[in-house]
């Protein structure tokens, strides 16, 4: 190749890294920044709902909340999944009866944040494994199992931080009245 012409492409490359170097360090700071502000909500005494490593960190917790805003805002768990966009519709008209689908009428970016957080948990060892490998198994895409554990977990979000609750994983799987009847016992 021409020498002029690999000068030009290695400014190019040059100029690329430092953008991409530069991008990185942006987002480490935005990540920063939303983890503070996690942080104040919590001091503050906010209803918001408490991190787990066997459930959503600060980071994935504080950029769910950037997209809900307050919990209490909400008079129910169906009220934020409609916001959100992962409440389920079927179109009909007249005779015609639609498939079940999601509406994704609401806010993509809520969406796409809850999505990103429900794929780390749907790994067979993790929280929503059994969950989504069970939705699969019974014939249901992949896709659709992953959507149903992103309105799930959604509604365990918006649970534990309206009533100000700590996650607990045995709870998440038992009906309320099972662990009543454990408790009483």
């Amino acid at each position: 190749m021409d020498e002029e012409y690999v000068g030009l492409l290695e400014g190019r490359m040059l100029y690329l890294y430092e953008e991409y170097d530069f991008r990185h360090e942006r987002r480490a700071q935005i990540k920063q920044q939303i983890i503070f502000l996690y942080r104040r909500l919590l001091k503050k005494g906010e209803p918001v709902p408490r991190p787990d490593n066997g459930f959503l960190n600060e980071f994935r917790i504080g950029r769910i909340l950037g997209e809900t805003g307050p919990l209490t805002d909400f008079p129910n768990k169906r009220t934020i999944l409609k916001y959100g966009g992962l409440n389920l519709r079927e179109r009909q008209s007249g005779y015609y009866i639609g498939k079940t689908r999601l509406s994704k009428k609401g806010r993509s970016t809520l969406r796409n944040a809850i999505g990103q957080a429900a794929f780390r948990l749907v790994k067979k060892n993790e929280l929503f494994g059994p969950y989504y490998h069970r939705k699969k198994e019974e014939g249901m895409i992949g896709t659709k199992a992953l959507a149903a554990v992103e309105r799930k977990l959604l509604q365990v979000f918006y649970v534990l931080g309206v009533r100000k609750e700590i996650f607990c994983p045995k709870r998440l799987h038992e009906c309320e009245s099972t662990m009543r009847k454990a408790v009483n016992d």
